[in-house]
């Protein structure tokens, strides 16, 4: 009877002492920041556990990758200002689902504890909301076309009953107005000083040039 062969190699148990020693201590430690920057985010935020976050579709969204940007990164961070300011359709949402950015969690710590990144982070939000501002008279301008379905039934001249559908095509624009509408709110929130409709007050220091036109009423008046 032949002698069993040994096996090459090191045993099974020496390789995953090397891997409990060395390859998994990098991955382990990311996830032990990024929990730790969570709970930091959340203890700002006042809030005491994680939110379930859903996509449009209904599906909860992925778990963020333990290998996220936790740290704050120089380079990363203008990646993210620069993505607001060039894409008016960028959101904390978006940044959530990409697994190459920082978590919107961890994007508010860096808020917090940077000042020189708060700074740019909110030029580029201007930049954003300014570009967002300037949408909305191309979306007024511009025909949003839809389409609707036209069900007709009845008799015909030799007393037949029909049924029919047609497909027409028209300018949706009370979908036009709800988007309008909904971005004026939301840049009134997100900057009152500029986009809001604030309510003049004529004692106001600041509205010289209309208190004068009231009092050349009044003189005008008697």
């Amino acid at each position: 009877m032949a002698p069993a062969k040994k096996a090459k190699g090191a045993p099974a148990s020496a390789k995953r002492e090397r891997r409990k020693k060395g390859g998994h201590s990098n991955k382990a430690e990311n996830a032990a920041k990024h929990r730790a920057a969570q709970q930091v985010a959340r203890k700002l935020l006042n809030i005491d556990k994680p939110l379930a976050k859903r996509k449009p579709d209904g599906h909860p969204v992925t778990a963020p990758s333990v290998n996220r940007p936790v740290e704050y990164d120089e380079e990363v961070a203008r990646k993210v200002c620069l993505l607001f300011a060039t894409d008016t359709k960028m959101t904390l949402g978006r940044l959530d689902n990409d697994p190459t950015l920082p978590t919107s969690l961890t994007l508010y710590e860096w808020l917090r504890t940077r000042p020189d990144f708060e700074r740019l982070y909110a030029r580029s939000r201007d930049i954003q909301f300014d570009k967002q501002a300037e949408e909305l008279a191309e979306i007024a301008a511009a025909p949003m076309t839809g389409t609707v379905e036209v069900t007709r039934s009845g008799t015909d001249a030799q007393g037949q009953p029909f049924d029919s559908k047609e497909i027409r095509t028209h300018d949706n624009v009370d979908r036009a107005r709800l988007l309008v509408d909904t971005r004026k709110w939301l840049l009134s929130k997100q900057r009152p000083r500029k986009f809001g409709v604030q309510p003049i007050e004529v004692g106001d220091s600041g509205n010289e040039q209309l208190r004068a036109l009231f009092e050349a009423l009044k003189t005008e008046a008697q």
